[in-house]
């Protein structure tokens, strides 16, 4: 029995006079929480997604209750610094480190940069949860098309799912499955699972997500999928490995032995309500969340938050987090197609680019070399042109541009840029070099 007991959902506990969110546990769930909270607090007393009841009860209800794991998966963007990383030495692929290292996916959660995906049926989470009370969700390849959507983005379609969902009592207890339909699976998309996605595919899914897999289902899997798997499969622990169900192209019978046919598509063999229209549903749900995820959108927005305050919280970003930032900030997709793979070029500094907070400590030398000097180098098929900066209002006033350059159809492209605001007050010389941007 879990330390929360006989307690029954839509049955709770009255506890007299104390705060709303405690007439929701039993006097064993509230001691588990206090205990996790007083050793989280033995940490630090700075936690700026807080330690609420309902927050903590996650990692308590994903560890069963045993503190010492709970305490283990306590994500490290609530760290307030990685002097604690020895401490947490068991958790290499936490939920703070896999989101430091990709900004692209988590920087901004709002539906708006997930919309294409959802809207072209990538994604669906089913009406009714299966016999074990756990979610169901659906991820359909054949709707992932790698020419417009990468790898980062799809996973950010997980991302926002999983926020969403961890919410709910039931999910905490009972944890999700996941039906991947990869009819459609092409080369391309194998070329956008590097070892470094795949890694980061198997954090999530093995421990930096306080969400239990109960079950992964692989259906239509193709030869050519087992290149991916093979680089993925390293990475995962033998408990979920031991969940991963491979049903091949013939799977209505199998997926059935493991979902009940009221809930499943018709299109997978059951009686329930179409794919498509289930991924209307969730798409709808998604929108309707925007509040909920633009306050997991951590780093951009608390950045400014921050530096509204006067504390020091710069943000540096580089190619695809550097495309991220201009979406997010103006609120919609600017980037215009550029070839600049593998290309080396000298910087165009702009005026306001020599006077910069980013530039203007450089020697002298090093400036005039990255003038005429083949210095920086481009990879990438994405770019924000300089006319579509100019034209949108939210980028212009937001940054000034540092450097452009241009791309051999002759499209001038921001290369470099930084924010307008100075958020930053110096004391000294070496905390302004801190503040690149």
């Amino acid at each position: 029995m879990s330390a929360e007991g006989n307690q029954q959902e839509g049955n709770p506990r009255h506890c007299g006079d104390d705060p709303p969110e405690q007439r929701l546990y039993s006097d064993s769930t509230l001691r588990c929480i206090a205990e996790l909270r007083e050793r989280a607090l033995k940490h630090s007393a700075n936690w700026p997604l807080g330690l609420r009841n309902e927050f903590l009860l996650r990692f308590l209800r994903a560890r069963d209750f045993n503190i010492e794991l709970a305490l283990k998966r306590i994500p490290f963007s609530q760290l307030p610094s990685f002097k604690l990383l020895t401490f947490f030495s068991q958790l290499l692929a936490n939920y703070h480190k896999w989101r430091a290292e990709c900004p692209e996916i988590c920087a901004d959660l709002r539906p708006l940069t997930v919309m294409g995906l959802l809207k072209v049926g990538y994604h669906g989470v089913l009406r009714s949860r299966d016999s074990s009370g756990s979610r169901v969700l659906i991820y359909k390849i054949e709707h992932w098309d790698p020419k417009l959507f990468t790898a980062y983005e799809v996973f950010r379609v997980s991302l926002i799912t999983s926020e969403l969902i961890v919410k709910e009592v039931k999910t905490q207890l009972n944890g999700v499955k996941v039906i991947f339909d990869l009819c459609g699976w092409r080369f391309a998309h194998a070329l956008q699972i590097s070892p470094t996605v795949a890694k980061r595919i198997a954090a999530v899914v093995v421990d930096s997500f306080p969400l239990k897999v109960r079950g992964i289902h692989m259906i239509n899997e193709p030869v050519l999928f087992d290149s991916v798997f093979v680089l993925i499969k390293p990475f995962l622990s033998e408990k979920i490995k031991q969940r991963i169900h491979m049903h091949g192209s013939n799977y209505q019978h199998s997926l059935c032995k493991h979902f009940p046919a009221p809930i499943l598509p018709p299109e997978y063999g059951g009686q329930g309500p179409a794919y498509e229209e289930v991924c209307q549903e969730w798409t709808e749900f998604v929108l309707q969340s925007e509040k909920d995820l633009l306050e997991l959108s951590l780093f951009y927005y608390s950045s400014i938050k921050a530096n509204d305050k006067g504390v020091h919280f710069p943000v540096w970003a580089i190619c695809l987090a550097f495309q991220e930032l201009t979406v997010t900030t103006s609120g919609e997709n600017l980037l215009t197609r550029t070839n600049m793979i593998n290309l080396a070029l000298p910087l165009n500094f702009t005026k306001a680019g020599l006077h910069s907070q980013m530039f203007k400590n450089f020697p002298k030398n090093l400036l005039q070399a990255l003038q005429i000097q083949l210095l920086t180098g481009h990879y990438h098929y994405w770019s924000i042109s300089v006319k579509n900066f100019t034209n949108n209002k939210k980028l212009d006033n937001f940054y000034k541009i540092l450097t452009t350059n241009m791309d051999n159809q002759r499209v001038e492209f921001v290369s470099t840029l930084e924010a307008w605001r100075n958020f930053n007050r110096f004391s000294n010389t070496t905390e302004e070099e801190k503040a690149l941007i």
